[in-house]
């Protein structure tokens, strides 16, 4: 029978010690006392002071680049951060006492609220300024800072003037894209090379599976209106193939050219102008017509 052990937490319930964080404490006897869900319900993430205060009551280190790495978590942040401190090797061992508040005063500033848009930035972009507002805000959620939101919108108007970003889920899935690159750069600001790799992974499966890449850039003609060949050979395929009508030829050009040119020939030799070819050189034409018309297959 598996080991259990009793939730000194809100629960007071029996579980199994899987339902509770290791600990290297000497307070404890090898676990948290109190289990993951009553644990994560003492703690307000969104108060920093209530992490730490939590934290140093289970004799677990404050780390605040894992916490704000954690905080990306759209998730469980406390999970996340548990998962980091006990899966870390140079944290595994750590106490309260190992706390690391380096950084501290950052831990918030991705706690981005709407209230707060007044306070706007802005960049500047190949098409002018480009000023934070609600509506840009509220496209990419709350979590980022001015600078970030600028950053995404920016990169979002830049694919969809290179790709066709035509349907709902392509707008979707480019937000998606938008804010993984920012959770990119985080990861290598904090030297998290893990969460960068993961980060990296999801990128690059979007921009495959939604037609992101750089290959897949509208060509020139495609922005223009233009369509290529293979396009409008596609449609012939589909609409079928229709043989278009026969050239006629019109002979009495062909005399036109030749009465024009016999004339100039006879005004060379001091004769009279023709008004029309003889008749003996029309049947001669209309013979030779025929001839080329039979060669042809059509009579």
């Amino acid at each position: 029978m598996a080991t259990r052990k009793t939730c000194k937490g809100e629960c007071q319930k029996s579980k199994l010690l899987n339902d509770f964080y290791a600990s290297n404490s000497i307070m404890f006897d090898g676990h948290v006392p109190v289990c993951k869900k009553c644990l994560k319900e003492m703690i307000d993430e969104n108060d920093i002071e209530s992490v730490k205060t939590t934290l140093q009551r289970i004799d677990k280190p404050f780390i605040a680049k894992v916490w704000k790495s954690a905080e990306e978590n759209d998730s469980d942040t406390v999970g996340t951060y548990f998962r980091m401190i006990n899966s870390l090797q140079q944290y595994k061992a750590s106490s309260w006492a190992d706390s690391d508040m380096e950084g501290e005063n950052q831990t918030s500033i991705y706690k981005h609220k709407f209230d707060d848009i007044e306070s706007m930035d802005e960049i500047a972009t190949d098409e002018g300024v480009l000023r934070l507002t609600k509506d840009i805000a509220m496209k990419f959620g709350s979590g980022y800072t001015n600078r970030e939101y600028l950053t995404m919108e920016k990169f979002y108007i830049d694919m969809d003037n290179t790709h066709a970003i035509n349907t709902p889920q392509l707008k979707v899935q480019l937000v998606y894209l938008c804010k993984l690159q920012i959770w990119m750069n985080r990861a290598l600001e904090q030297g998290n090379d893990s969460s960068f790799k993961n980060y990296n992974d999801r990128y690059e499966k979007i921009l495959q599976s939604s037609g992101f890449r750089p290959i897949d850039k509208k060509s020139s003609s495609e922005a223009s209106g233009l369509r290529s060949f293979g396009v409008v050979f596609e449609e012939v395929e589909k609409l079928g193939y229709r043989e278009p009508k026969a050239i006629e030829e019109r002979m009495d050009l062909v005399d036109m050219a030749i009465l024009v040119h016999a004339n100039y020939v006879r005004q060379l030799l001091g004769h009279d102008r023709m008004l029309e070819l003889p008749e003996e050189m029309s049947k001669q034409l209309q013979s030779a017509n025929g001839t080329l018309a039979s060669d042809r297959g059509e009579v």
